[in-house]
């Protein structure tokens, strides 16, 4: 991510500068509105970057720039929490007893809105890509049409300020207004945030889209709230009308009266406005969904076709191993140390105890039970996986965040017919050739590649002899391309789609995995250098693998529209993701019925759900017969499996 262009910053300060400049105008008459002022402006700091940081930057953990991507990062929702938070401690500090938010509500749409005009010229906050340009789309800087997101955004605060102006004029809801104004931002955000460019999470929702319908119903509530006070207010004190009376503070209520009868009041129950509070926010959610996905279901990618009768046969499979059995397998420290982990042992469907008893031997044995168990699925390559190396050309452990040998697959994949051996070489070992030929003479299939932890530049021309031998013993390269998010870190520039002209030009099969989503590089998409290539290129194709993740929403969809990928896929399931939170039919509820996604929710063999998943959006048989396709001038050199 680059620094923040001199128009973009300039404007944050000036939006800063303007609201300032406002408040001081519409609140000069306390000198205590100077330091609320502040407190808001320190509030919406912290809650702008908090918000950020739950809802996507942690996506970024791990990664040579998340510092800079953290610094960066920030969310107007974030913002309005955090100011309205800030403004009520400056308000009990100070002793500042009356409503502000009316002052906030004509306020802070002028800074936000100047803060937008500074996305519009950075090209940040993007919208969703469109299908085809139209008048109301934005060519981004790679030309290709999105969503107005930024204009959109402008347009419903300049429309609130509008509406604010009225309402100040005609004193209607006064000490309501800002209240109004999150219930109306939370609101248009959570329909919006359906055509941004934003990672989903859950159920097909980003995090902003949970903390719109958070701030929908907090805002709700301290209107309600509000609104009661000045009720018992007016009840108490019949004959008072005044605005000062009008725009009494929330943060203190009216004191307790005696009614007629000389009886006090009963206090409220604290627990009745929590579970109001929590069941509006089910009841804002569930609405949400419902009036979502009736404005914009749009069914799957393309219309499902029948699976193909030939064998299926998945090419991205991993197993992994902490060394249990003699297996050889290692993980770094600091990946076993990191959240993932644990994850990553539940997805596999075992435990660190397990694989110690057992061995890690028992990770293959229970993919090999599971595949036998698919109905579609007849094979998987299991992927071995090489570790960084050093000047030496040997193992650096040090450097190495995951490593699974060669020999431990093929000896292990030997033991089941429904299992191939994908291999895994760092060109740069002193005796890669040598490797080479021990795993193609050995069963390999493939090659597998992870340049971005494993330290590998395709492009580099000392490569030239491992390229040429691939091509020899026509073994195919999966290499991961685009953005790499599974371990604790990674380079991707090393795996820029790019990067890969060199094999491709020496004639060599290459598999960019996972059509290369998410990932940027030279200021492109790299999905979008590597869909240029494959104009070029005959011998290039990718898979589908992690295209049905949370955290890549678009990319499957791409896959099966672009023409320059017509032709050019496989299928792969990226095994144990298919296992995560991160898949599920559930997130797709603009793209399938209920009970279809009911319906695969229950499958219970992980392979089955992903097919079955990835069939109903769309991939069509050609995808699940390529890989066999790919793999055939390998498969023809195996006894028979």
């Amino acid at each position: 991510m680059n620094s923040e262009p001199r128009p973009y910053a300039w404007l944050m300060l000036a939006g800063i500068g303007v609201s300032l400049f406002l408040w001081y105008r519409l609140a000069r008459r306390d000198a205590r509105l100077a330091p609320i002022y502040l407190g808001g402006l320190f509030g919406a700091a912290i809650g702008a970057k908090l918000l950020y940081l739950l809802a996507e930057g942690w996506l970024d953990y791990g990664q040579p720039d998340q510092w800079l991507r953290w610094a960066a990062g920030k969310t107007v929702l974030g913002a309005l929490a955090g100011g309205y938070g800030g403004v009520e401690l400056a308000k009990r500090w100070v002793g500042y007893p009356q409503a502000t938010g009316d002052l906030f509500a004509s306020v802070a749409p002028v800074g936000i809105i100047l803060g937008r005009i500074g996305c519009l010229l950075q090209g940040c906050c993007l919208g969703a890509v469109c299908e085809q340009p139209a008048w109301w789309t934005l060519a981004d800087r790679h030309g290709h049409p999105r969503w107005p997101a930024v204009p959109a955004e402008i347009a419903f605060n300049v429309a609130a300020l509008a509406v604010f102006a009225v309402l100040r004029a005609r004193r209607l809801l006064s000490g309501q207004h800002f209240h109004l104004y999150l219930m109306g931002y939370g609101a248009f955000r959570f329909g919006h945030e359906f055509w941004r460019d934003t990672p989903r999470i859950a159920l097909g929702l980003s995090g902003y889209h949970f903390a719109s319908l958070a701030l929908v119903a907090f805002a709700a509530w301290r209107f309600r709230e509000r609104t009661g006070a000045r009720t018992a207010a007016s009840a108490s004190t019949p004959h008072a009308s005044t605005l000062a009376e009008m725009s009494m503070p929330s943060d203190n209520p009216p004191p307790h009266s005696r009614p007629p009868g000389g009886h006090d009041c009963p206090r409220p129950s604290r627990r009745r406005p929590v579970l109001r509070w929590l069941g509006g926010i089910i009841a804002m959610f569930a609405f949400g969904l419902v009036t979502v996905r009736a404005l914009f279901f749009s069914g799957p990618y393309r219309p499902p076709t029948p699976l193909p009768r030939t064998r299926i046969i998945d090419l991205h499979v991993h197993t992994a191993g902490i060394g249990a059995g003699g297996s050889g397998c290692f993980i770094s420290r600091e990946l076993e140390q990191s959240w993932k982990f644990g994850i990553y042992l539940k997805s596999f469907g075992t435990s660190r105890g397990e694989l110690t008893a057992q061995g890690d031997a028992s990770l293959v044995d229970r993919i090999a039970a599971q595949v036998a168990a698919s109905r579609h699925v007849s094979h998987a390559v299991i992927l071995a996986m090489d570790g960084a190396v050093n000047a030496a050309g040997e193992l650096d452990r040090a450097a190495t965040e995951v490593h699974v040998p060669n020999e431990f697959v093929a000896r292990e994949t030997a033991r089941h017919t429904n299992l191939l051996f994908g291999a895994s070489v760092n060109p740069y070992r002193k005796d890669a050739l040598a490797r080479l030929d021990w795993c193609a003479t050995n069963g390999a299939v493939l090659v597998k590649w992870i340049p971005s932890i494993m330290h590998i530049d395709p492009a580099d021309e000392r490569l030239i002899p491992f390229y040429e031998r691939l091509k020899f013993h026509e073994l195919p390269l999966l290499t991961h391309a685009g953005q790499e998010r599974s371990f604790t870190h990674a380079d991707d520039r090393l795996a820029d789609p790019e990067r890969l002209r060199l094999p491709l030009r020496l004639g060599v099969t290459v598999i960019a995995a996972h059509t290369a989503s998410t990932g940027e590089n030279g200021g492109e998409r790299d999905t979008d250098r590597l869909a240029r290539l494959m104009e070029e290129f005959p011998n290039l194709h990718s898979e589908v693998s992690s295209l049905t993740q949370a955290n890549k929403p678009g990319y499957l969809r791409e896959a099966l529209t672009r023409p320059e990928f017509a032709g050019r896929l496989a299928y792969g399931s990226d095994f144990p993701l298919i296992n995560t939170a991160l898949v599920s039919p559930w997130l797709f509820h603009l793209r399938l019925e209920r009970a279809e996604m009911a319906r695969l929710a229950e499958i219970a063999n992980p392979w089955d759900r992903d097919v079955e998943l990835k069939q109903a959006l769309g991939v069509a048989p050609e995808i699940f017969a390529r890989t066999e396709t790919l793999l055939a001038p390998r498969l023809k050199r195996l006894p028979v499996k």
